[in-house]
């Protein structure tokens, strides 16, 4: 599995996630491809997103599960679409997907 700690930025809004891959095809041992093949993931991508926000947030594999909030779904989808161009510390910009900005905004740790 690999994992990737993103920024996710919208309008006055800053949602640091994390993000992992799992694919019953690239799985690392056994019960890996078991598990994930047993639950209908055997030879798709499995995007699992969720907030780093102590706890209190949602994990889901599904962009939809993000009923109400236009940032995560977007972001989400924007991850599944692009996960193996995207690194750590990586800005997902949603005003900037949605064409609302001509540039993404810069991570928030840069002042």
């Amino acid at each position: 599995m690999k994992v990737k700690l993103l920024e996710v930025r919208d309008e006055g809004t800053f949602i640091a996630v994390f993000a992992f891959e799992a694919t019953a095809t690239v799985a690392e041992n056994e019960a890996q491809r078991y598990l994930l093949g047993r639950s209908g993931f055997g030879d798709s991508r499995l995007i699992m997103v969720g907030k780093l926000d102590g706890g209190r947030g949602s994990v889901t594999y599904d962009p939809y599960d993000w009923s109400g909030s236009r940032t995560m779904h977007v972001a989400h989808k924007y991850i599944e679409e692009n996960w193996d161009a995207l690194n750590d510390g990586d800005v997902v910009c949603v005003e900037h997907i949605l064409g609302e900005r001509d540039a993404p905004k810069i991570s928030a740790r840069f002042p």
